[in-house]
């Protein structure tokens, strides 16, 4: 038998979050599933944690590989998947309730849609997704709204993630953020649901325009996969509206570059920039992300925070104007 749900979990070093997250999964009303757990290396008791559950629940699948980062650990859980939808959670978040399945199963069925999409909640406040209720949209119409990258704000049908061969790129940090637009834009069937169905465990984020995490090289490759993956749907864009929504989250994803690139004084990230920076921006464009490196290099290796260049960062207001 298909099961309704194929669910996958990346885990890596998860032992204080992972049963909350299992238990979550295990008390839902729909239990037609199969749970695929992909242990990523763990060096905490993450590995004994899935051990315990998959001997105590049949439908769980235990994968055990060498740390390789999140996008090759949800790419072997996506290959092994057999059911007719695809959902994967974090190893440490959580549904709101019981009964998240059951609804995200059901209306998937009932328009017959590609990718189902909803809202959410942190610690902190309860997001909103701007996009149309309950209107089937195509991936190219869903683009054109507000979307966030993670896998888990999405509920995809199977066959369309095999119709469109979806892998995750690996070896880069922030790989739902390069794979949303090529995960969407070709969906037939896309529909938003004023519901908030996922609990966002966001402890000790930072919000501030640099945060310690961004700070190094492999982020900035990540931004760059990035800012390439925009760039191509930007050209193949076939009507204004999507070629002018790729182009905005083209130059938001090279303004990330522009800062780790600006903080973070080596050869590797130069490189990155300066290849980035011969892409077709306009003349406008171009100004605004030099003007972000003088920005970030002042503020943050020179530590000037008096003002000593009014100009830079009176043209700092305006590119955050525009991301």
């Amino acid at each position: 038998m298909v099961p309704k749900i194929s669910i996958v979990i990346p885990v890596y070093n998860s032992e204080e979050f992972l049963q909350e997250c299992l238990d979550s999964i295990f008390s839902q009303t729909l239990q037609d599933f199969e749970l695929i757990c992909v242990n990523d290396g763990s060096t905490d008791a993450s590995l004994q944690i899935l051990h315990d559950n998959a001997s105590q629940h049949p439908n769980l699948m235990l994968i055990d590989q060498k740390n390789g980062g999140i996008g090759a650990a949800t790419n072997r859980g996506i290959a092994a998947a057999t059911g007719q939808y695809l959902y994967s959670l974090d190893n440490d978040d959580t549904f709101m309730d019981e009964h998240v399945l059951k609804y995200l199963y059901e209306t998937a069925e009932e328009n017959n849609l590609d990718i189902l999409t909803f809202n959410y909640t942190t610690e902190a406040q309860v997001t909103h997704i701007k996009q149309p209720d309950n209107k089937i949209m195509t991936g190219t119409q869903y683009l054109l709204g507000e979307y966030i990258p993670p896998l888990w704000s999405k509920f995809c049908r199977m066959d369309y993630i095999r119709s469109i061969h979806f892998k995750f790129l690996e070896n880069i940090s922030f790989v739902d953020t390069e794979a949303v637009p090529r995960l969407v834009i070709d969906a037939k069937r896309v529909m938003h649901v004023d519901k908030i169905l996922y609990k966002w465990r966001r402890e000790g984020n930072n919000d501030s325009s640099v945060s310690q995490n961004l700070k190094n090289v492999k982020s900035a490759h990540a931004y760059a996969a990035t800012t390439l993956t925009y760039h191509k749907l930007y050209h193949a864009a076939e009507n204004d509206a999507l070629k002018s929504a790729m182009r905005k989250e083209r130059f938001k994803a090279i303004i990330e570059v522009t800062r780790i690139a600006a903080t973070v004084n080596t050869v590797e990230s130069k490189q990155i920039y300066d290849e980035l920076i011969g892409l077709d921006f306009s003349v406008f464009e171009k100004f605004l992300i030099q003007n972000e490196m003088k920005f970030f290099y002042n503020a943050y290796v020179l530590k000037d925070k008096k003002m000593k260049h009014p100009v830079i960062y009176f043209f700092r207001k305006v590119t955050k104007s525009l991301i």
